[in-house]
């Protein structure tokens, strides 16, 4: 990923314990795709968790996510899955799907590491949500910006019906 591409340093090192609260309950064997620099894996070992895996694009956050993570993958999540040899009860996707190239092939693959009655727990931005539509119909249309909707690095965009259509197909 380039310069001009690469998301604010804040990406790599926030913490999701909105998403995590929401989901709930306790979970032992967590991957994480998209980990960043590790920063849910104090809520995950609160509640529950014995053994966390990453993986993390970026090369840097994800040698920090090793410092707290049993094992961090630095590399695409499209190469990383295929050398996991292990099942998750809970699988985490926080704002990482829009930025595949092939987020359809992915999610069928993270649900063949999915342990049974595993979880995904996913968050995607919506492109009905009334901000970007105000902004595609009235606004700057699709004028990309460093963060938000319209990060420049979102290779797709989609709305609930989309969402579900891909998890669904996808084996969940």
């Amino acid at each position: 990923m380039n310069e001009a591409q690469r998301p604010p340093d804040r990406y790599f090192h926030g913490e999701r314990h909105d998403l995590l609260s929401w989901l709930g309950g306790r979970h032992t064997r967590v991957l994480e795709i998209g980990c960043g620099a590790g920063g849910n894996a104090t809520w995950l070992r609160d509640h529950g968790a014995t053994r966390i895996v990453g993986i993390e694009v970026d090369s840097a956050s994800a040698q920090q996510a090793g410092e707290v993570f049993d094992l961090v993958l630095s590399e695409p999540v499209e190469t990383g899955l295929a050398k996991l040899d292990e099942m998750f009860d809970l699988i985490i996707c926080a704002d990482v799907l829009e930025h595949l190239v092939d987020p359809w092939t992915t999610v069928r693959a993270l649900a063949e590491v999915a342990a049974p009655g595993g979880t995904l727990v996913a968050s995607i931005p919506n492109i009905r949500f009334a901000r970007a539509i105000w902004q595609i119909t009235l606004g700057g249309g699709f004028e990309y910006s460093t963060e938000g909707t319209f990060d420049r690095s979102h290779l797709r965009f989609f709305t609930r019906r989309n969402i579900e259509t891909m998890l669904v197909g996808g084996g969940w």
